[in-house]
């Protein structure tokens, strides 16, 4: 029987605890996008692939497409409701690549400038170099990302 796990956001710890049910064996990850449910909500969908895929599951996810999804559609679209995340997706792909929203300027311009995803960006050029990423690093790689779309 597969087992899955049904997490609350109360005290904060539903993708923690997503992360240690499927380290253990659970097979299903019940998430809601954005988190959206009562109170506090459930395990927000974004945050347990970004957190799954950084321990190598979930990869057949396309996280950047996701979180253009929450970003242009999802998120506009619960402003009426008066929803608000509890995670921007930007701010979910800082933590996700170790990038310091000091780069985030330069990184926003140049992903314009190219014509390329900004998160997509934002990981591949923290691979590289998270610490002090320069101009030349970020249009190399914003080139190389355009070149393979």
């Amino acid at each position: 029987v597969p087992v899955g796990f049904h997490g609350h956001n109360n005290l904060g710890l539903a993708v923690a605890n997503a992360l240690a049910a499927a380290e253990n064996g659970a097979q299903i990850i019940d998430c809601g996008l954005l988190g959206m449910a009562r109170s506090a909500g459930n395990i927000a969908t974004e945050l347990a692939v970004a957190q799954l895929q950084r321990q190598s599951m979930a990869q057949e996810i396309d996280l950047y497409v996701l979180l253009d999804f929450l970003e242009k559609e999802l998120i506009p679209a619960m402003v009426k409701y008066n929803y608000h995340p509890l995670v921007m997706p930007e701010d979910l792909i800082l933590g996700y690549s170790g990038c310091h929203s000091s780069f985030l300027k330069q990184l926003r311009e140049t992903a314009k400038k190219k014509n390329v995803n900004l998160y997509r960006l934002i990981v591949e050029v923290s691979c590289e170099d998270r610490k002090a990423p320069s101009q030349a690093l970020m249009e190399r790689v914003a080139e190389q990302l355009a070149i393979g779309k």
